[in-house]
């Protein structure tokens, strides 16, 4: 049993120690009018202070206002096309644990320089992909376009925006008809409805005839296409002749889902992520014709879904005009299916009913194998009625993590038989004994109160009931617990050679139970007898129940004295009792200096006077 607190207790560490997988995410930021250069000026690693950036996963959040530079911030850095404004973060600056594939992050901007919270934040929202490490780079035409309103405010004007769209054909005896972006061609697009430029975009037109190829198509417009001043852009495509072409080019990109780089054979080897490329050939015989395979294993944890693909000349495209042809093709990874196992354990006779029920014959097992998800956890399992006089320990049971030990977990359900009505009280000693000083000390231990007033101590030189006196000493309080408790009362009022008895009156909210005699003589000024040697015996119980108690027996030879000290696991000291010589029965509670109750755990006890020094080991369990 310890053996298995402690080691669920380093998985557990393990688990939420970890954040996510280190993952790098560069967002391009730009302005519908503005140029954000002009207010993004702090260079890479930095932070711009003009700026706030925060972004959250829906657990925790992590902030240019709280974190590190090197974990989230806005900077400029080198894009492909010179300098550019970036938000970026780390995933691994989350202290949420797990993977962050598939994972939602929301990221908002904030420019403080506009003092208005309406228009000053910008937000949006990345999903990742189901698998994989790599960097995210949203740029160029997937840069984060931010409203001028962030920095104007609610002043930010709206602009009116032209896009000329012409088309040289003249190559052509009759012009042509021609799609763009699907719809029938128009020469003008205007878009006047807000500040945000929607004719940003790829314009793709329509096949050229046949003999003819467009010589850019599609065409990229982006905001630095518009003329600052007028708003208007101007693309034009231009159809020109096939050249004469006589040599051909192939290109093959084989991936891996996850981005990594693994080996690969067929009609060409080489590692995924690199692309392949053949020389110019004179004829079109393609030398990736054929089927591929990954050699390399897949990672830990995962599996290949496919191990082969097969490249056939429908898979190239290319531009007929250079007869360049490419295609892509990818190996899947998925994680590997665990099969997690349900014992459920019961008596014969006994029907239980839950997911995958009912049950009449025990063991029952469940399964569960279709994922990497543990489908078994939160499963609510029930016990059909108990006999008279009995009852389940736990009925019904339902399935935690917990439980759990690798992929394998089992649940029992019990039978207990009913206790008895509790009595008010339940006694567990009283005894009168002759202390130092020659007086008597009575003491008694109770293991459960319910519904009691408290005690009296009564006293007679005779056995006899009739005779009993009640001692100087007032009503003892009662506790009312369910844990062991101890009691001590002194009579001082004894001479020294007489015989004493001596009853306990137990007073409960109904009436009264007498427990004794018991007795004890005053034997006269005879010193009392100290141990010849100091010593610690072991806890009794041991382990013991939380909110129970345990006993320490500690003899301290003449002349010594010294400290019975706990501490738990940490060694941070949790009591610590003064001695003196003689022999003691320390109890302890298991609650702290403070009156805290301890948890469950591994405690140590430890002796120490001038003659000695000795540590022993005591458990407390649920």
């Amino acid at each position: 049993m310890k053996k298995f607190l402690i080691i669920a207790t380093l998985l557990a560490i393990a688990v939420f120690a970890s954040a996510y997988t280190s993952r790098n995410f560069w967002i391009e930021l730009q302005l519908d009018q503005l140029d954000i250069m002009n207010y993004v000026d702090t260079a890479f690693p930095g932070h711009d202070a003009d700026f706030v950036l925060s972004v959250t996963d829906g657990i925790d959040v992590i902030s240019t206002e709280t974190h590190d530079p090197v974990v989230i911030k806005v900077t400029v850095n080198a894009g492909p096309n010179g300098p550019v404004a970036w938000a970026t973060f780390t995933a691994a600056g989350f202290s949420t644990p797990g993977y962050s594939w598939n994972k939602t992050f929301t990221i908002t901007i904030t420019y403080p320089g506009n003092t208005d919270p309406e228009t000053n934040s910008a937000t949006m929202s990345y999903t990742t992909a189901a698998s994989g490490n790599a960097a995210i780079w949203l740029y160029g035409d997937n840069a984060w376009q931010l409203p001028d309103s962030i920095i104007l405010g609610a002043a930010a004007p709206t602009t009116t925006y032209t896009l000329n769209i012409a088309i040289n054909d003249d190559v052509l005896t009759t012009p042509g008809t021609y799609t763009i972006n699907g719809q029938p061609y128009q020469a003008q697009l205007v878009d006047d409805n807000d500040e945000v430029n929607d004719l940003i975009g790829t314009y793709t037109i329509s096949d050229a005839p046949e003999g003819f190829y467009w010589l850019v198509n599609p065409i990229v417009v982006s905001a630095t296409d518009f003329d600052p001043e007028t708003n208007i852009a101007n693309i034009t495509f231009v159809l020109a002749a096939n050249p004469v072409i006589d040599t051909w080019t192939y290109k093959l990109m084989l991936t891996a889902s996850d981005g990594g780089a693994y080996n690969f054979t067929g009609p060409v080897s080489g590692v995924t992520g690199t692309e392949c490329i053949s020389d110019p050939l004179t004829e079109p015989i393609n030398p990736f014709i054929g089927t591929f395979t990954v050699t390399s294993p897949p990672p830990e944890g995962f599996l290949w879904v496919n191990t082969e693909v097969t490249l056939v000349g429908g898979d190239f495209l290319g531009a007929k005009a250079d007869h360049v042809f490419a295609a892509t093709k990818q190996f899947e990874l998925q994680l590997t299916p665990i099969t997690y196992t349900l014992n459920i354990v019961f008596p014969d006779g006994y029907t239980i009913t839950g997911p995958g029920g009912p049950f009449t014959t025990s063991p029952a097992v469940v399964t569960d194998n279709d994922d990497t998800v543990n489908d078994l956890i939160g499963n609510v399992y029930t016990a059909s009625d108990a006999p008279a006089g009995f009852h389940w320990i736990t009925n019904p049971i339902t399935v935690v993590a917990e439980m759990f030990t690798g992929n394998a977990a089992t649940i029992t359900f019990a039978l207990e038989q009913d206790e008895e009505p509790p009595v008010p009280v339940e006694l567990s000693s009283f005894t009168a004994t002759l202390t130092g000083q020659f007086y008597v000390q009575l003491s008694w231990t109770t293991q459960t109160e319910t519904q009691m007033v408290g005690y009296r101590v009564y006293r007679s030189t005779t056995a006899d009931q009739s005779t009993i006196e009640l001692i100087d000493n007032p009503l003892v309080p009662a506790t009312n617990t369910s844990t062991t408790q101890n009691y001590t009362v002194v009579d001082k009022d004894v001479l020294i050679g007489q015989t004493y008895y001596y009853w306990l009156e137990a007073v409960d909210y109904n009436n009264s139970n007498f427990h004794g005699p018991v007795s004890v003589t005053v034997t006269g000024n005879v010193p009392p007898v100290l141990p010849e040697a100091t010593e610690m015996k072991n806890a009794y119980p041991n382990p013991f129940k939380a909110n129970s108690s345990t006993n320490i027996e500690v003899s301290l030879k003449e002349g010594d004295s010294g400290t019975l000290s706990i501490y738990n696991v940490q060694g941070q000291l949790v009591k610590i009792v003064s001695l003196t010589e003689g022999t003691h029965m320390v109890n302890w509670n298991g609650r702290d200096t403070r009156g805290n109750v301890c948890g469950s755990g591994i405690y140590f006890y430890k002796l120490s006077t001038q003659s000695m020094n000795q540590t022993k080991k005591m458990v407390i369990v649920k």
